[in-house]
């Protein structure tokens, strides 16, 4: 058997492939999940519209997609790939940053909700974008400072 197709199936080897690209993955990700509320934001919503079937599936696909990040946050990604290679990439320095990145994300949530209602003062906003953009900033945050922090480990 050679090199190449032992070290394909080692378990160590795939982890590491893994999670460099759950890396790049959680990056694009994130600047993609951001860069997209850009649609959300300058939506001028009118408070006492009913919604059109465009806004449902607009709506819809926002928090379909939220709900997968979510779950990729929680587990840290991986969850179809073999167990030995799963626990291999959920060592310990991993677990601290996916705990340090829902710290970021939580607090991330808490000053948008801040800036949301000091903007309600001035101008009024709607439930749904107050929590669009909690959303936003508390999953967007995390997955990019938990992707910062594996690129970091990763180098070095």
């Amino acid at each position: 058997m050679s090199d190449l197709s032992k070290s394909a199936r080692d378990p160590i080897a795939i982890a590491e492939r893994m999670q460099r690209r759950r890396t790049r993955i959680f990056m694009i990700e994130g600047i993609l999940f951001l860069v997209w509320q850009g649609i959300f934001l300058t939506n001028n919503e009118d408070p006492g519209a009913s919604y059109r079937l465009v806004d449902w599936i607009r709506i819809s696909g926002f928090m379909g997609w939220a709900l997968v990040l979510l779950f990729l946050l929680a587990t840290g990604g991986g969850f179809v790939w073999r167990r030995d290679v799963r626990e291999l990439m959920r060592d310990e320095s991993t677990r601290a940053h996916n705990r340090m990145a829902q710290a970021a994300g939580f607090w991330a949530a808490m000053i948008a909700a801040l800036a949301v209602y000091v903007l309600s003062i001035f101008e009024p906003v709607t439930p749904s974008a107050c929590m669009h953009w909690v959303l936003s900033a508390g999953i967007g945050v995390a997955l990019l400072r938990f992707a910062m922090l594996e690129r970091r480990g990763e180098r070095g």
